[in-house]
């Protein structure tokens, strides 16, 4: 009699696999690895290894500047003809999808996903198989950037974008980044062949950044090597896991949300272990399913660690959380004209009194915050006053007039002065939608500011993807399904926020 032989952890795997992430698509999947991990008897009492088929979707390249034919074959070992089910709408495909004999032909015109799988005569599977061919429109691009420790800001500046006009060039030192995962930054270029680009920490000169770059695919480039490297083992493939927000100081007696959170290349909600008393977690420690929520009142040493349904696992994270009275805290941004200088801010009359010290002409450097525009944060004051300038002194020339009993952030563009959010501006003239909402695949922008780039925030606050932008829309196809905060980088303006919805 034929029998079914898994080894324990296997078993458990799928098991485990099936319990908390059963949906019709893992339902097919667990049965492919049921069927490719089966073990049974030859005639003559020997084990052997039924493997199911293999699906192969070509060609190769996956752009193209006039309609192809997209071929999908099947190869089983036994046999000839397996059964193939697909489907071109980006979904995965089911028993009951399109199907065809050992291979099939498919004319693609426009940008489509083809996904597919195969079934032999024996009752095998093949894993899904999944491809997005790009016509007449470029695939974007994604490039992955490891930075020495003592970066506290990553910038990216591009220049010299393929085809020419595809996209602007940017303003020194460029957009700042956040850090995605396993110390990686990343940037995503769409609608575009190729670029120029430099990362730096917001500041010239060797140490502070990287020779200039050419990018035309995806990339992982290390600083610390320096140079590009190979995609780092297991990066697709181990769970990313995000604590939102990091540690810190916070108002005593104001209780935190603690957001934990991890993403995965195949499992869609990883197993997080935690410890709040500053010891290394274990799988025998306190767990949940991602994403969940952390109440914190007290100071806490948090640690978590995340692992996929494969037993991958992210790297250990710890955050520490204090709390204390709580500070005023609030940000200068100027942007200087083109050819100064690190600009400064010089201030005074800084209420309370001997908070922050007190600063002699020309002031303060400030840092670098992204497309020409620096910040400077004042910590713990109610009101100051303050005037950015070059280092040199001289109205309307090298400094700004007085910006006086400053309580809040603000924004000063040399060129327009104190600036508003548009967003917020009852009767501004400025408009913003984006649509479709909710969408499975492109986000268009309709408005008559110029969008520069988009970041994409999940709910907790954590940056999943970041966009240069040539055309106004933009891909959200690889997000996950759920509800996601849009920031839009407006050339001359604060940022813009939006909420979109991804099906």
């Amino acid at each position: 009699m034929r029998s079914l032989q898994l080894s324990c952890a296997r078993l458990k795997l799928i098991l485990q696999t099936f319990l908390y992430n059963f949906t019709m698509d893992r339902f097919f999947t667990i049965l492919s690895l049921l069927f490719i991990y089966s073990y049974g008897y030859s005639n003559n009492g020997e084990n052997h290894l039924k493997v199911g088929p293999t699906v192969i979707i070509g060609p190769s390249a996956n752009y193209s500047t006039t309609a192809i034919t997209v071929l999908i074959t099947a190869q089983d070992g036994v046999d000839p003809n397996p059964t193939i089910f697909y489907t071109t709408d980006g979904s995965n495909p089911t028993l009951s999808s399109n199907s065809a004999s050992g291979s099939v032909s498919i004319p693609v015109s426009t940008t489509t996903t083809i996904t597919a799988f195969a079934k032999s005569q024996a009752g095998l599977m093949s894993a899904i198989v999944s491809k997005k061919y790009f016509i007449n429109e470029f695939p974007p691009f994604t490039v992955y950037v490891k930075v020495p420790a003592n970066w506290t800001s990553v910038f990216v500046h591009h220049w010299g974008a393929l085809p020419a006009g595809s996209l602007a060039d940017s303003v020194w030192p460029g957009a700042a980044v956040s850090q995605t995962c396993n110390g990686w930054y990343k940037c995503t270029f769409t609608g575009t062949a190729s670029t120029n680009l430099i990362v730096s920490n917001g500041v010239n000169g060797a140490g502070n950044q990287t020779v200039d770059l050419f990018v035309a695919a995806d990339g992982w480039y290390d600083v610390t090597y320096p140079g590009w490297v190979p995609e780092p083992a297991g990066f697709l493939y181990a769970p990313c896991l995000y604590i939102t927000p990091p540690g810190g100081t916070f108002p005593l007696g104001s209780p935190i949300q603690v957001g934990l959170s991890a993403t995965d290349y195949d499992d869609p909600h990883p197993i997080i272990y935690y410890t709040t008393d500053g010891s290394t977690p274990t799988t025998a420690s306190p767990s949940a399913l991602s994403p969940f929520v952390l109440a914190i009142s007290t100071t806490t040493i948090l640690k978590a660690i995340a692992y996929d349904q494969f037993s991958n696992f992210s790297e250990l994270h710890t955050e520490n959380y204090t709390f204390a009275e709580p500070v005023n805290t609030f940000k200068a941004y100027f942007k200087p004209p083109v050819g100064w200088p690190i600009p400064k801010v010089y201030y005074w009359n800084a209420t309370p009194v001997g908070v922050m010290s007190v600063v002699s002409w020309p002031g303060v450097s400030m840092s670098a915050y992204g497309n020409g525009w620096y910040q400077y944060t004042f910590t713990g004051l109610t009101s100051v006053n303050m005037i950015f300038n070059n280092g040199s002194g001289g109205l309307g020339t090298n400094q700004t007039p007085d910006v006086t009993n400053v309580t809040a952030d603000i924004w000063y563009d040399w060129t327009q002065g104190l600036l508003d959010n548009p967003s917020a501006e009852a009767g501004s003239g400025y408009s913003l939608k984006l649509f479709p909402v909710p969408s499975s695949q492109w986000v268009n922008i309709e408005s008559g500011l110029q969008v520069d780039s988009v970041e994409v925030y999940d709910l907790f606050g954590r940056l999943i993807d970041q966009v240069w932008l040539n055309e106004p829309r933009f891909s959200i196809e690889k997000l996950a399904v759920g509800t996601y905060l849009v920031k839009m980088t407006v050339v001359g303006q604060r940022p813009i926020y939006s909420k979109i919805v991804k099906m």
